[in-house]
């Protein structure tokens, strides 16, 4: 009965709860009114779907964050600081009020940044995870995991340690295609 109060009185037709059995396969429209405790506003969750894996599961695909509902679960509503790092169009047509904050889409980001100590500007962009960045993973740039040629790249954070590179030994690899705190070995050269 408590699952059969939250049959959508209109979007079903003529069908009732009473017309159907609780292992049924088809699919229906719901209905739920929710006060979120956190923030005090009113929902009114509307979604389709099986009779038996509500009647199993019992739950609502807003509330555990497997459907987006704006203004609800979005990554802008639950995380704005997140969301400004959204990147306006490198994502193509998917926003940030489509998306949960726990969502396992690689997507891409854009930090702008002005260095205070050279004065520089920079405009990172990466890939990442939703969820990932959600739980605290910040910018590759910043914590050297990826490098950015002219900012912390080995030629740009330590020019005299870079002008002993190998010139022939390293292949291809330059001092700027490395972080001055890469464990990477490489060729040196003393003279």
């Amino acid at each position: 009965p408590k699952l059969a109060a939250q049959w959508h009185p209109i979007k079903n037709r003529n069908l009732k709860p009473t017309q159907v059995i609780a292992g049924s396969t088809q699919k229906v429209w719901w209905l739920l009114p929710y006060d979120d405790p956190n923030t005090g506003k009113h929902f009114v969750f509307e979604w389709k779907s099986r009779i038996a894996d509500r009647n199993r599961r019992g739950d609502n695909p807003y509330l555990n964050n497997h459907a987006v509902w704006p203004g609800f679960n979005d990554l802008v509503t639950t995380n704005p600081e997140l969301a400004v790092q959204w990147h306006p169009t490198k994502n193509r047509n998917l926003k940030p009020t489509q998306i949960t904050a726990n969502s396992n889409k690689k997507v891409w980001w854009l930090l702008p940044y002005d260095d205070p100590n050279t004065g520089k500007h920079f405009d990172f962009e990466w890939e990442a995870i939703v969820s990932n960045r959600n739980s605290g993973a910040g910018c590759p740039f910043f914590n050297g995991r990826d490098v950015w040629t002219g900012f912390n790249d080995l030629a740009t954070i330590n020019p005299e340690l870079a002008a002993q590179w190998h010139p022939t030994k390293n292949g291809d690899l330059k001092p700027t295609q490395v972080t001055a705190n890469t464990d990477k070995k490489v060729w040196w050269l003393l003279s």
